[in-house]
């Protein structure tokens, strides 16, 4: 069988521009992918200025920060400790890691809203920690306790809560509590000093945000950047608007101390938390 030769070139040659053709497009859309990119980080690079020179502005400030975080917490466990009526011989566990469980517990419970709730729905919704009272807010069954309104999703948290509330004296509880203030007073110092600066900067970020959604270019179509901006600009809300500096002597005792004790650690345990997992993404 004898093959035509041109029909031979015509097929290899049509298969050639074929190839040529498809090659050719998958560079042109490189090309216009990258042109874009490029035209989107010049037109995006004002707020990746902002953010970066905010974050090396304090990114000291944050392991200061963190460190009195971490330090204010471990003392008040351990003061916890020191007001425990229990027999420690017979005690599963010491308050301080009762108040560890539990400060974690809600964390947790407000984790998965981190960073798209809003600084001030996160802190509404918190506020219920501090008038938790066992009360009215618990019911024992079989000798354990359990939630009346699930507000926490810890199988534990109503039994950690009930043990740690019934190991303290309540005649001690004015001492106890100006204890309290006095251990958290180098974090109302440190948080009283940068209050201005940070609240100056949540506004910033947050009108450039508004200042962006009627651009063109967003800052969504950037996801990294995006999601940094968010997390960050959360992050410095959460320092700015903590109400942490309001730790404060009192005339009279709080009504229910231990519960606003356990609402100071958990937000402390929550600022602290994304403190790290936000300065770590900045150093990915």
């Amino acid at each position: 069988m004898e093959i035509d030769l041109p029909i031979v070139i015509s097929i290899v040659s049509l298969l050639v521009s074929i190839l040529v053709f498809f090659k050719t497009r998958k560079l042109d859309i490189e090309k216009v992918d990258l042109n874009y990119k490029f035209f989107l980080s010049q037109q995006l690079q004002s707020y990746t200025d902002l953010l970066h020179q905010d974050f090396q502005s304090k990114r000291k400030e944050f392991s200061e920060l963190s460190t009195i975080l971490c330090r204010t917490n471990a003392d008040i466990g351990e003061l916890l400790d020191r007001y425990d009526l229990r027999d420690r011989k017979t005690s599963d566990k010491f308050l301080r890691h009762l108040y560890v469980d539990l400060c974690r517990d809600i964390r947790k419970e407000f984790e998965p809203q981190f960073p798209w709730q809003t600084v001030e729905c996160l802190t509404e919704q918190l506020y219920k920690f501090k008038m938790l009272d066992i009360r009215h807010d618990f019911y024992m069954k079989n000798k354990k306790y359990y939630q009346k309104e699930r507000f926490c999703n810890s199988e534990f948290f109503a039994s950690n809560f009930a043990e740690l509330t019934k190991s303290i004296d309540k005649s001690k509880y004015d001492e106890l509590y100006s204890s309290f203030v006095d251990i958290c007073s180098d974090l109302v110092k440190k948080l009283t000093q940068i209050k201005d600066d940070y609240s100056k900067s949540a506004e910033e970020l947050s009108a450039l945000m508004i200042k962006n959604s009627s651009e063109v270019f967003r800052l969504q179509h950037n996801s990294v950047l995006y999601k940094r901006y968010i997390r960050y600009k959360f992050l410095i809300q959460m320092i700015a608007y903590s109400r942490l500096d309001n730790i404060k002597k009192l005339d009279e005792v709080p009504y229910l101390p231990i519960s606003e004790i356990i609402y100071f650690g958990s937000k402390m345990d929550m600022i602290n938390g994304f403190i790290l997992k936000t300065t770590s993404n900045f150093e990915e």
